[in-house]
């Protein structure tokens, strides 16, 4: 025989609901919401924070090809086209996704071509442009590719053209004082200003990373904004509904923009900058 479990009330009324809002919001949370979250949440915390890395990454190449003199006047055209490099394929439900929303052209060249000066490794700074950039992909649902087109049609392109017209246009160049540390036969060895004398005043300009990458958040929270608003008149490809889908993936991106990645900070430019000089 087991233990008293208590006495058991036998007189109680069955079961009442707690109303209908209640019961609607419930299961939204447990049936929907829960369910976006297995299928979307890592993913799409993820791709944003991908897509926000390379901006940021890309803002200090052009600063620093802007003191260079790769880049070689504050206001350069800048345009955007499709995607000019890919490293996967995907399938129809499973699409390959690009970190940035476009390719970047400045007067006409990508920016990979106009790497020119002696001071960095170019081999370095190219295969950066390329691979870590402009050619970085990832695996998908069908939900991402969506949301991802809606936002450029909702100017998340112009938000990269303006971040990156901006650095380069504040871009000023600054007096280096001291040399930097680079891997030699014996360790880490110290390279003055009198060992490159040309390179006293090129160097990635913090302050115009951090404000071009201000104009990024701002302007790509617009385009969030707009493409969620459109969004909510229906989603729909091939006869599925994805409507309630891409508003979940563009709610995760408006939230990743308040998270400042760690390639905007200072000591990320200050190590990308020294492990590029040659």
């Amino acid at each position: 025989m087991t233990g008293s479990c208590g006495d058991r009330k036998t007189d109680a009324g069955r079961r009442k609901s707690l109303g209908a809002e209640v019961r609607k919001y419930e299961d939204f949370r447990q049936k929907t919401v829960q369910r976006f979250d297995e299928m979307y949440s890592v993913k799409a915390s993820n791709h944003t924070a991908g897509r926000n890395q390379a901006v940021a990454q890309l803002l200090s190449c052009l600063s620093l090809m802007r003191s260079l003199g790769d880049i070689d006047r504050s206001q350069p055209l800048f345009t955007w086209s499709k995607a000019q490099l890919f490293a996967v394929t995907g399938s129809t439900d499973d699409n390959a996704a690009h970190c940035l929303p476009c390719q970047l052209w400045i007067d006409n060249k990508k920016p990979w071509e106009l790497v020119r000066s002696p001071l960095v490794n170019r081999d370095r700074m190219i295969e950066m442009l390329r691979v870590e950039i402009f050619g970085h992909e990832t695996i998908l649902p069908l939900a991402f590719n969506l949301a991802d087109c809606l936002s450029e049609d909702n100017c998340l392109r112009g938000a990269l053209v303006f971040a990156c017209e901006y650095v380069v246009a504040h871009t000023i160049p600054k007096q280096r004082k001291g040399g930097v540390l680079k891997h030699g036969a014996g360790g880490l060895i110290l390279l003055t200003v009198q060992d490159r004398p040309q390179a006293t005043t090129a160097g990635v300009d913090h302050q115009a990373v951090m404000e071009a990458y201000r104009v990024w958040q701002e302007q790509a929270r617009r385009a969030y904004q707009a493409a969620a608003e459109e969004a909510k008149g229906g989603v729909e490809r091939a006869g599925k509904d994805y409507t309630n889908d891409v508003l979940y993936i563009l709610d995760r991106y408006l939230r990743s923009l308040a998270e400042v990645p760690p390639r905007a900070c200072d000591a990320w430019m200050w190590k990308f900058e020294n492990d590029l000089w040659v």
